[in-house]
């Protein structure tokens, strides 16, 4: 466990063929990671070996085709399984919490901030402690026109009506089409395993959770370089100590217990005023709903009981995990 900043690795390596592959947790933090991560290694071209999986499930060792229904997005083919010798990075969160930030960010909105971006030529900054006179009327009218949207959000209780937990059979993220089901966490790790999983087809109810578990415990701590965990008490992060094979020497001068935060919103950008403004009520309503609804949040934390068992499996590992710093 990486403890204090970055963490040297036993084994690293300066060349620049070896692939950095970023299981993306969508709405978990893996925006911040993957910019982090750009900004330790773009400057000498180990960057350039970056891959992403956002969409669909993570392709571990089938060919394309096999994942292909599952990671239709647009203008983006189907995820290949990572080269052998990858650093695989990924990040989570307390499974609710990532659903309700699904909600307040992206299916509860009329429309999402980002979609205005296209409508404007060149960037949107949103960056900085406090709002600028120097902003552009371009920035102005967007922040009016996309924030805005936040203060019309659909209902909890009628937008997860339209996701309901058993509503979902198999794993797919099609288009911008989220997924609000359950279990994102091990549906994303495990669907792209059909083959390997010793406890049977994940799509296929009724599912054997508790070795679902236990396998996906397993396999994530067996073969990811780095796991961040966004955790009440501060992030608590992972490095793999067993790593056979070189690792990208960038990833030593991330700062991994301390990543700059980085936003979507608009445009990817450092978090600043207007982020902080969000998040603050954000974090409110993250605090009423389960008050407001508690009915069906006590039926959504007994849908998402798995995915909360590997997050907490995780987290019991990272609290007991030797220091590597």
């Amino acid at each position: 466990r990486i403890k204090h900043g970055p963490a040297p690795s036993a084994h690293c390596s300066p060349r620049k063929h070896i692939a950095i592959h970023h299981l993306h947790m969508r709405k978990a933090g893996g925006t911040s990671v993957r910019e982090n991560i750009r900004a330790a290694c773009d400057g000498n071209g180990q960057f350039d070996s970056f891959k992403e999986t956002e969409w669909g499930a993570y392709n571990w060792t089938q060919s394309a085709a096999h994942v292909a229904r599952r990671t239709r997005s647009a203008g983006s083919a189907a995820q290949s399984p990572p080269p052998p010798d990858s650093a695989l990075i990924t990040s989570l969160r307390p499974p609710l919490d990532r659903l309700l930030s699904s909600y307040l960010f992206e299916g509860g909105v009329p429309e999402q901030c980002w979609a205005y971006a296209h409508e404007y030529e060149g960037d949107i900054d949103l960056t900085g402690d406090a709002p600028s006179p120097h902003w552009s009327a371009m920035n102005w009218t967007f922040i009016q026109r996309c924030f805005a949207n936040h203060a019309h959000l659909e209902p909890f209780d009628a937008f997860m009506a339209r996701h309901h937990p058993h509503t979902y059979g198999a794993f797919e993220e099609l288009g911008y089409r989220k997924y609000y089901g359950p279990n994102y966490y091990l549906r994303k790790v495990l669907a792209g395993a059909k083959g390997n999983n010793p406890c049977g087809d994940i799509d296929a109810a009724p599912q054997n959770w508790t070795c679902m578990v236990e396998f996906a415990t397993r396999l994530m701590l067996e073969s990811f370089e780095v796991i961040v965990l966004y955790h009440s008490g501060g992030p608590l992060v992972l490095r793999n100590a067993r790593r056979h094979g070189a690792v990208p020497c960038c990833l030593d001068g991330v700062d991994w217990t301390n990543l700059t935060k980085f936003s979507a919103e608009g445009n990817i950008h450092r978090a600043g005023w207007i982020d902080k403004r969000l998040s603050s009520i954000s974090k409110l309503m993250e605090g009423q709903i389960p008050l407001v609804y508690p009915a069906l949040w006590r039926e959504l934390t007994l849908a998402h009981a798995p995915d909360q068992a590997l997050y907490d499996a995780l987290v019991a590992h990272a609290s007991q995990a030797a220091s590597c710093d």
